[in-house]
């Protein structure tokens, strides 16, 4: 029983790891597109017409 229970937990180790790695990297990338989307419009208005539509690309 003690041995299941060490599989069991080593098993809720090894998932329980890359989800951690996998939220992590969800909310940083959440927290940068609110930082950096107000700006966008911004960033839009000083290209040149070429630089536009490059960007959309």
């Amino acid at each position: 029983m003690a041995a299941l229970g060490q599989l069991v937990a080593g098993i809720a180790h090894e998932i329980n790891t890359p989800l951690g790695a996998i939220r992590a990297s969800s909310n940083n990338t959440i927290q940068a597109l609110a930082e950096s989307l107000p700006e966008l419009q911004q960033l839009s208005q000083r290209l040149s017409a070429e630089q536009q539509a490059e960007f959309l690309v």
